[in-house]
């Protein structure tokens, strides 16, 4: 016997369920509603619960019961499964996301710019607002110079660290050197370049909320195809670099800091604390290297560093905390191209 309060959240999932739905089409079928709750990222026991309300709402409808059933076997969370916030964009992922994206070329100015954005964070692991002052360090396009976009350091004026140092980024720049074969190189200095011009039409600060908009359509298009699973409705450009993540991780050694360096993180605990497991990362190669002035930056470049903070043991004055760590001068970074 369901209880009175059961029935009450039974039917407040459902209606909400619907209602996304309806916003695409006037009225969902019990397929539909499989998707939509698998296309939500919950977890299990969530994911069971949403199932729960649609079973109790099409009760009296055996056919709708039966065909709702049936296609959430399908599209289900399997046992032992938690959040999948960081999907895996494989290489074949791109290669569906690249083709709807080039089918909405002619229609949207953002289509191509959101497929060359996440390719270039998957290859690269830039957050998407770095790349407006990204540059090559030379003409031999061979050394990526990229400001660190969350670079801090100040003291503290409050709280039980008041008066000690909270550090963030590994240094003002960090630099990526590409490896791989020539056409790997090759093939990523294109796509750097079709992102520089992206950013000088139209920068990340001004465009990341139509990138966005562009690519949940790229992707509702390709779930349609049925080329994509519907989970894939909660990608964001951001995915790309957990994706990044995944694959540095599985490819350098995290324990010497090369993983915190790619990604300008001043400890190693960031990465493997808060980005995604190195097994999803085995279906791409890592074509970039740091260099070793940016592991150097990593402070705790060990996992037996870990302390419970990130805070310093160093007190500063406020005359000091006034005189940051100056930035490296063009000089020590070598001539630089400006876009």
């Amino acid at each position: 016997m369901t209880s009175s309060a059961s029935i009450q959240a039974y039917e407040k999932v459902y209606s909400r369920l619907t209602n996304a739905i309806r916003q695409r089409r006037a009225l969902p079928t019990p397929s539909e509603l499989a998707d939509e709750i698998a296309g939500r990222n919950l977890g299990l026991k969530a994911a069971k619960f949403y199932a729960s309300s649609v079973r109790h709402t099409l009760a009296d409808d055996p056919l709708a019961l039966s065909e709702f059933n049936k296609r959430w076997e399908d599209v289900r969370p399997l046992g032992g499964e938690r959040r999948k916030k960081k999907l895996e964009i494989t290489p074949e992922t791109m290669a569906v996301i690249r083709r709807h994206g080039n089918a909405r070329a002619g229609r949207s100015k953002y289509a191509q710019y959101v497929c060359d954005l996440i390719e270039g964070v998957i290859l690269f692991g830039l957050r998407p607002v770095e790349w407006s002052e990204a540059c090559w360090l030379n003409d031999e396009r061979e050394v990526l110079v990229i400001r660190n976009g969350k670079q801090a350091e100040e003291i503290l004026d409050r709280g039980p660290f008041a008066g000690r140092v909270w550090k963030r980024g590994n240094g003002y720049f960090r630099h990526l050197r590409l490896t791989g074969s020539e056409a790997e190189k090759e093939h990523a200095r294109s796509l750097v370049e079709r992102i520089f011009v992206h950013e000088e039409a139209t920068p990340w600060a001004k465009s990341d909320r139509y990138l966005q908009r562009e690519l949940k359509r790229i992707i509702e298009r390709a779930i349609e195809a049925g080329e994509l699973h519907p989970r894939f409705r909660a990608m964001t450009i951001y995915n790309a670099r957990h994706q990044f993540a995944s694959t540095a991780k599985g490819s350098v050694s995290i324990e010497g800091g090369e993983v915190a360096a790619l990604m300008g993180h001043i400890s190693v605990k960031t990465a493997m604390q808060s980005y995604a497991r190195r097994r999803k990362g085995n279906s791409w190669r890592l074509v970039v290297e740091a260099s070793e002035q940016s592991i150097q930056a990593v402070e705790n470049r060990s996992e037996k560093s870990f302390q419970p903070t990130q805070w310093t043991r160093q007190r500063l004055t406020p005359q000091q905390v006034n005189q940051p760590s100056p930035a490296p001068a063009v000089s020590e970074l070598g001539p630089m191209h400006t876009r």
